[in-house]
Order: C-alpha cells, then structure tokens, then sequence
C-alpha cells in the first residue's frame, strides 16, 4: 500500500512538473514570436535547468542566441542538438551563418554538404560564401578601419557625414534618462558630433533637443542643397541584431530641412504599407530619387532594394533594382554616388552575416556586384557603408566582436593604391604568363607583364578613370575600364580565338541591340565560370570548347533573366550562341497574364479547306497500347492572333520532332504539361505561371523529383504557336480507352507517299481565380500591388464589388501566391473556378 502511494505522488508530481513545463514552453515561445529574445534566453535556459533533453527548447534557445548576436553561445547549443539531428529550416542556415561569424568556414561547408532539406538556392548560396571567405580571408584589405571615438555601450549606427559633422543614431541613455520606456526597452535618438580637420570626432549630443527628438528616427539622408531630408522610424531593440529576419519594422519619412538639418514636420512616404516594411532611405544629391529597402510583395526575396523618382509633391511607383542587385536574400543600406550603388547583403559571396557590396552603373545597367573586402567585412553584420573618395574617408555600422557595444561606428580609408591584375584563360581559369597590361592613360606607365602565376601588381594615384588593354599572342585583345571604385584584384579571362564564339543580344519589342548585359557562363562538368557583358551592337563573346555543356544566364536592369543551355558538340558551329530576345521586365508586370484559350476548340467550322500540306495527328495511348513517340512538324498556323504571356518550366526539347509527353505525366500535379514548337526545335514545358517565384516554386518541386536540367523561361504565346497536345492535373498520364484514335489504313497514314502530320489537339485549361474581397469601394485597394502578382477582376453585384485575381492555369499556380496575398493583408484570400456564371470555392 505503501508503495502504491509513493508511485501515485510521484505520477502525480511529475504531472504537475509536465503542466509547469508546458506553460513555460508556450510563455518561451510567445516571447520568441514577439521577438523578445533576451527574455526567451531566460525562459529556455530555465526549462533546460529542468529538463536537459528538451531538444526543441535548444533550438530555440540556440535561435535566440544568434538573433542577439552571442555566436559563441548559440554555436554550443546548437552542436548539442544537431548532435541529435534535430535542428531543420531556418534554424539550420542560423547554425551555418553562426559558424561563419566564429571563423569556421570548413566546418559550415561541412554542414551544408550533409543538407538535405528543401531549400536548396540557399544551400547552395552560402556554400558558395563558405568557399568565397576561404579564399578571400587572408587577402591584403583594401581598406584600413578603426572605431569611431563616439561609440558607447548601447547600440550607435546609422553614421552619415553632414559638413564638419557626424549624425548618427544611439541606443545610448546617458543623454537622456526619459530614453526608456519603463518596461526595460531602450529605444533610440539622432546625435551629433563635431569632426575636426583629421577627421577625429568631438563629443556626441543629441541632435534635436529633447522635446522634438523623437524616438527610434535613424539613418538620415540629405540632399546635396540640405533642403531635404528623409530618415526611417525603426522598432529596433537594444540587444538584438538590426537584421530583417530578427523581425525589424522601419518606415520612411521626408521633410523639408532648415539650415541646421532640423525638420519640424514630416511626412511619410506615400508607398509606407501595412504588412511590410521601408527603410534605409537614400536621397540623391539633387533630393529627386529616393534609394530604399523593402520587403513590399513583388520583390526577388526578402527585402529588396528599390528607387522612386520625385514628381512634383508626389512620388512615382517604386522599381526595383533588378536581379543583379537583388537576390532571394536580404538586400539593405543603399547609397549611390557617383555612378556607384553601395548596399550590404546576407546572400551575395561574402564572410557571414551582413557584408559591404557595391556595383557600378555603366552606360544604364548595374555591373557585376563587388564585395568590399576583408576589414570592411567580417563574419558578423557590416552595413551602411559609404565613401567619399576625395576625402579617402567612409564609414560604417558592425556588430563584430571587439566593439564597445552591440552595434559601432567604424571610419575607413583607404591603404596603399596597389591594384593586382591576375590573366587567365577564359576556357580553364589557367594563368597566363607574360600577358601585356597597357595601362599608359592610368599612369604613364607603358606597360607591365604578367608573372608565372599570371599575377602583375601595379600602384595608381588615389583617383583615376581610364582604359586597360590586355593582350597576349594566340587570344583575343580585352580592353576594360578601370577607376578608382575598382575591385583590388581584378581578373582578366582573355578567350582563345580559336574557341571563341559570339553572339547578340537584342530587346524583344524594338529589337534593339542591348548593351552591358551581364553575361554569365558555366560549364556544367568543371563548374568554370566566364563572365562578360554585350557591348555595341548588343554582341558578347565566350569561350566554350567542343563536347562541353554550358549554362548561360543573362541579366539586365529592367529585363528578365533569360537562361540558355549549350551543348557544344563538336564546337565548328561558330553561331550557336545566336541572338537571344530579352523581354522587358515592365511587360510582365502588366501583361494579362490570364489563360490558354482555344476559342477554335468550342467552335464547329462551316466549312474546312483540305490542308495543302501534310496534318500533324495526335496519338493517344491507353493502357493496351504503349506510349510511343509523337513526330511533332509544325502546324498551319491559326487565325486568331491573342497572346498569353507568363513563365514556365522547360522539362524537355527535341530537335528532330521526337518526344513522349507521357513520361512527364508524373508531374501533372504541380501544373499543366504542354508541347510546343519553336522553329526546328519541339520542346515539352510546365505552366504557364503569372509569376516567376510562381515558376521557381514549381521548378524546385521538378528537381526534386529528377529533372535536374530543367529551367524557367519566358513564355509568350499566341494562338499562332503550335501546342500540340497538353496533360493537367485532371488527366493522367495514359488515356482512357475512348480516347484512342480509330484503326486508319496504311493508305489514310500518307499523303503523297509521305507520313501524315499529327493534327494539333486544342488545349483546354481549367481558369483559377483568386478571390481578394467584396468591397464597397476600391479606394483603399493596394492596387499596384496587386496589379505585380496578377491581373485584377472586379466584379459588380448586389452593389458590391468582388475584386479577384485571374489568370491562373493550374491550382498550384494560385496557391503559390496566397503567401503574398497575407503579406498584403488579405488573410481571407481564397481560390474559385468559375462554372456558368457562378463563383466556386475551390476546398
């Protein structure tokens, strides 16, 4: 009886302690979501106290470590969980990001390597970082750096250089004891401090006075003229990185400046929204065009950097950058001056956490993107950098270990102005020994040659812009710009002309040629790289040898990315590059991205003309009957000319006609399967998607099931292209038995003692819809917004107006941009078809 009692306390017990544990947990993980990570280091840390298995608990804990930035604490739990493979998402990425900031670049290679989730881009992007910092680490910095005097304890950022002054922004609360809140927040102000003659800074104060220095206003940006000013409310908290994915909010305000650089009234800026966030505001000189970041629908991937010109008291609709500048990633803090954009990112090549980039804008396109270097980056968070190159003085924000507090102001300058220019082949990346370098409009200098290691080192005044001409006996010549803003190591990949190949590249709707598109090569096999860009005339040159495949990926501001593979054979068609159409960006954003109709299909024709020619036929197959090859030649073409634009997957292409579309029939639930022609070449596709992040979302779920060459393209059809013959999701792969086509003599199958064509099968594709809301007015609808994720319905009825977005061809098509549509704030957002008249939700 005894024992039966102590069993039955200790039950009871350990319920009890279960039920405790339980309301900690969920009190942990409010504060987690609330982004209260401080607090939720105390709660976790307490349930391991209690409970020292509790694997989810580390993970959390170890999350909450990296989003205050104590990499060297949050890289010992995270060890202790994936020790029992339970560390998956973004918390995995979080655990590779932690031992880059700590130097542990093999170890986190070694990590992504054993990655077996879904989000493989990202993989693959900080590997590539992983590799980037190995190699890059060690190498001579092109900038010198040291701490600015101002820096305290608190969190100081945000540093611009305003006359013979510093304004900055600081968690400090020495200044001002009303800076807290009562509850333990500390939030932050302007300061200045006044620089002398070295560029040393005097004591701080606060910028406005008490009463009218609101609170969280960071990153002041002025016109040159100082009558304009725009600066970013922030929700930053003390303690805790001030990067996007640790759930900062920011919005931008502008105001007309007095002489001190002091505002009384502010405005914000129109295109603030709710659901998403603008900061990091940049003004050009002329206060016309305002730089900023966003995470607004309709971007590459996270926040994204964007610009919006001044029309008169009001501003245009924002655009955003480009593919170039903006990845999946973060994108933030930008700066343009003088042909030069500086941003900092956390997906580009670089050491960890946020790094210092910037690109050149050369005859109206970005070129490549450039990471500053070691110094101005570390493995920690480096942003907000800028330069004033006749000064040779910048600056910029970190979080680095070292500092005073959780964020410092750091000044640079440059070292000793020594270039290195490293030849190699483009077709190897071998070096090239005792290549000619003209650099006489640099320097003066006639020439230098490359060593055995293909390096020559070459020091340039403090401020030049001229031409560089690379040559060397058996390749072609390259001729370069090179100034000042220029990369510390630049590499040369001179083309042997006996393997060099030129194409062009042409805008689809002027067929103009297009120059500074940023041309980008890789061998499939060796996984080289060749890199250039269109010059006059719109043409480019790559090397590529015989029996190799390369993927070529195109990219300029205000186009889509157009991917191409080439397989060089036996390398003597000297023309397979081609010229390849470009297709402004803005045509895709309005384009009525809708459906695939065949108005033809529903028709029954008076009267029809025996074809000239020979007919294409249709084979469809059951279960008796093996798939077989369907010869696809091109089709007459249709009267009927309306054009459907969109994306879509590339599964397969065959150039002598031959193809089985049923073999791609397992993947008829992602989209609609289709065959088309273009020109010589049948190809097989996925769609179409009113959306690229559609079309990737769809051409990962491809790869994941072995389709490793598939790509995206740009899909532009009208009723004149020949589909032949399209699976959806409702069909499967092999036909019903009342689908096959009758018995037909060996007679009927020729005409002229030749094969019959097959005929086109009309396509008919199921429309989704999405339904946004049923309104009274449609004054308050983020219509641009909209408009950039499809075409826009509205639907009168009963004195309301249904607004939907059409044009969507499969199911999973309109469920991939729900996600999108809760970011807006259209949480009740949901799918319909509509059937005679009448709107169905789609369960």
């Amino acid at each position: 009886m005894r024992n039966l009692f102590l069993i039955g306390s200790l039950i009871f017990f350990n319920a009890l302690t279960l039920n405790a544990q339980m309301g900690d947990i969920e009190k942990a993980n409010k504060q987690f979501e609330l982004h209260a990570y401080n607090l939720a280091i105390k709660s976790y840390t307490a349930i391991l106290d209690d409970n020292k298995s509790n694997y989810p608990a580390m993970v959390k804990l170890a999350d909450c470590y990296y989003f205050t930035n104590n990499m060297a604490a949050a890289a010992e739990w995270y060890q202790k969980a994936i020790a029992n493979d339970l560390i998956t998402g973004n918390s995995y990425f979080n655990y590779v990001e932690t031992l880059m900031a700590i130097n542990k670049y093999a170890e986190a290679k070694r990590l992504l390597l054993n990655y077996t989730g879904e989000d493989t881009k990202t993989a693959k992007a900080l590997g590539e970082s992983c590799d980037f910092a190995l190699q890059k680490k060690n190498l001579p910095p092109l900038f010198q750096v040291y701490e600015a005097k101002i820096n305290s304890s608190a969190s100081d950022f945000g540093a611009i250089f305003l006359d013979k002054n510093l304004l900055y922004s600081s968690s400090r609360t020495d200044f001002d004891k009303t800076i807290g809140d009562g509850f333990n927040v500390v939030t932050n102000k302007l300061f200045v401090a006044p620089m002398d003659n070295a560029n040393t800074t005097g004591a701080p104060a606060l910028f406005k006075n008490i009463l009218n220095n609101g609170k969280n206003e960071s990153n002041l940006s002025y016109s040159t003229n100082g009558k304009w000013v725009a600066f970013a409310k922030n929700n930053f908290l003390e303690g805790t990185r001030q990067i996007p994915a640790a759930g900062n909010e920011m919005s931008i305000f502008i105001a007309e400046a007095d002489s001190k650089g002091d505002w009384t009234e502010a405005r914000a800026f129109m295109y603030n929204g709710n659901g998403f966030s603008n900061g990091y505001p940049y003004l050009s000189p002329d206060g016309n065009t305002l730089y900023f970041t966003s995470n607004r629908a309709g971007g590459q991937g996270g926040f994204d950097i964007y610009s919006s010109n001044r029309d008169g008291e009001k501003w245009l609709e924002p655009t955003n950058l480009g593919t170039l500048i903006n990845t999946p990633g973060d994108e933030i803090a930008p700066l343009y001056i003088d042909g030069v954009l500086y941003f900092a990112s956390d997906y580009h090549m670089g050491f960890g956490g946020m790094d210092n980039f910037k690109a050149e804008m050369k005859n109206g396109s970005w070129d490549k993107v450039i990471n500053l270097g070691p110094n101005v980056n570390s493995g920690y968070d480096d942003y907000g950098f800028s330069y004033d190159a006749a000064k040779n003085l910048g600056c910029f924000t970190s979080n680095r270990i070292g500092g005073k507090g959780q964020e410092d102001i750091y000044f640079v300058k440059k070292e000793k102005n020594q270039y290195t220019i490293r030849v190699v082949n483009a077709a190897n990346r071998e070096p090239l020994e005792n290549a000619h370098i003209e650099m006489t409009e640099c320097t003066g200098i006639n020439s230098a040659y490359t060593n055995a290691s293909g390096n020559s080192v070459i020091e340039l005044p403090p401020i030049f812009d001229c031409k560089v001409k690379v040559s060397r006996g058996g390749y072609r010549t390259h001729i370069f710009p090179m100034s000042n803003n220029a990369d510390r190591e630049i590499v040369i990949q001179l083309r042997a002309q006996e393997n060099e190949y030129i194409g062009k590249l042409i805008d689809q709707t002027t067929r103009q040629p297009l120059m500074r598109v940023f041309v980008k090569s890789t061998e499939q096999a060796s996984g080289n790289v060749e890199e250039t860009a269109s010059e006059e005339a719109g043409k480019y040159g790559l090397t590529m040898l015989p029996g190799k495949v390369y993927v070529i990926k195109y990219s300029k501001a205000g186009y889509s990315d157009v991917t191409k593979i080439i397989d060089n054979k036996d390398g003597v068609d000297k023309t397979i590059l081609g010229t390849i159409k470009m297709i402004p960006s803005q045509t895709n954003l309005e384009s009525a991205i809708a459906k695939v109709e065949n108005e033809e299909a529903e028709q029954t024709p008076k009267k029809q003309k025996k074809p000239a020619k020979a007919e294409r036929k249709t084979t469809s197959v059951n279960k008796e009957t093996p798939a077989k090859d369907v010869v696809a030649s091109k089709p007459e073409k249709a009267k009927s000319t309306e054009k459907i634009e969109g994306f879509s997957v590339q599964l397969a292409s065959a150039k002598d006609g031959k193809i089985e579309l049923e073999k791609f029939g397992n993947l008829a639930a992602i989209g609609n399967i289709y065959h088309k022609y273009e020109g010589d070449v049948s190809k097989i596709r996925l769609g179409i998607f009113p959306t690229r992040d559609a079309a990737q979302t769809a051409l990962d779920k491809v790869k994941d099931k072995g389709y490793a060459s598939a790509f995206i393209v740009n899909e532009n059809i009208t009723s004149e292209d020949s589909i032949i013959r399209a699976l959806n999701k409702k069909e499967s792969a092999v036909a019903t038995k009342s689908e096959v086509q009758p018995a037909v003599s060996e007679s009927e199958k020729k005409v002229n003692g030749l094969p019959k064509k097959p005929t086109p099968t009309p396509v008919s594709v199921t429309e989704y819809k999405i339904r946004i809301a049923t309104l009274k007015s449609t004054v308050n609808l983020q219509r641009e917004a909209l408009k950039k994720i499809a075409t826009i319905e509205e639907v009168n009825k009963d004195g309301n107006i249904i607004v939907l977005l059409k044009g969507f061809t499969s199911l999973q098509a309109a469920q991939n941009v729900l996600p999108e549509l809760v970011k807006l704030g259209y949480k009740d957002a949901f799918i319909v078809i509509e059937e005679k008249g009448v709107l169905k939700k789609v369960n």
